[in-house]
């Protein structure tokens, strides 16, 4: 038992390590565009005091330009600090699926633009569930992140598609996330939730962050979590019951 629980800690760390990479990753990819923008402004007006054809509209149309792009990083902040800052981890909550959703689209928005994958939502209205609010979010998020990956070094495939759906049938709420880049390897996907398990190149999310999605799934709201194959990629299905 303490054996396990040990080994419960160390995954839990690692899977920690893991999530800050990916909020890293995301909000570089949030803050690159304004930070140009800035960037480009102060250069223009630098150059534009030495060679003396610098104006006061123009110096106050250069400022509003860096105070918007300033205030896009601002909300970059707060939007990340609602889920991934724990506010709520050592207490279940009454959370709106959809809404958490939603606020998923926004967080990686510029990375889908980025990397040309179309991001769908079909979700049904007026789901609540009980649980932990931050973990769910960044179980998506990994699953969404995992899909992203997939889509590395597939030069054949132009229309990159994510789909999340979100609906609930037999008092169980069920969450999707399909992808079409071409599914995970047979060899692997029996083996993927498992604890430690990795291959040489990490494709749909294998390795330590998979297993601990089930984990939360599992133990923190007592759910369950799949993927098959499908004609075109992979199918994650989160299950949840229903309040």
């Amino acid at each position: 038992m303490k054996k396990s629980s040990k080994r419960e800690k160390e995954l839990y760390g690692k899977a920690r390590f893991i999530q800050m990479g990916e909020m890293i990753s995301n909000i570089a990819h949030h803050w690159r565009q304004p930070l140009s923008a800035i960037s480009s402004t102060v250069s223009s007006l630098r150059l534009q005091k030495q060679i003396g054809t610098l104006d006061d509209e123009e110096l106050i149309n250069s400022l509003n330009i860096i105070m918007s792009q300033t205030q896009k990083l601002s909300s970059t902040i707060d939007d990340f600090r609602t889920f991934f800052i724990e506010e709520h981890t050592d207490k279940k909550i009454y959370f709106d699926l959809k809404e958490t959703i939603e606020k998923l689209e926004s967080i990686i928005y510029v990375l889908l633009v980025e990397k040309s994958i179309e991001l769908t939502l079909t979700l049904e209205d007026g789901i609540t569930i009980y649980g932990y609010q931050n973990e769910l979010f960044q179980v998506i998020l990994n699953l969404v992140n995992n899909a992203v990956e997939a889509f590395e070094d597939k030069k054949d495939i132009f229309n990159k598609e994510i789909h999340i759906e979100s609906f609930r049938a037999d008092d169980k709420i069920f969450i999707n996330v399909e992808d079409n880049a071409g599914g995970i390897p047979d060899e692997y996907i029996e083996r993927i939730f498992d604890p430690y398990f990795t291959t040489k190149h990490k494709k749909q999310g294998v390795g330590v962050s998979l297993y601990m999605c089930k984990e939360i799934v599992y133990k923190h709201h007592n759910g369950d979590i799949n993927v098959i194959n499908t004609k075109n990629g992979a199918k994650f299905t989160i299950t949840i019951p229903t309040i």
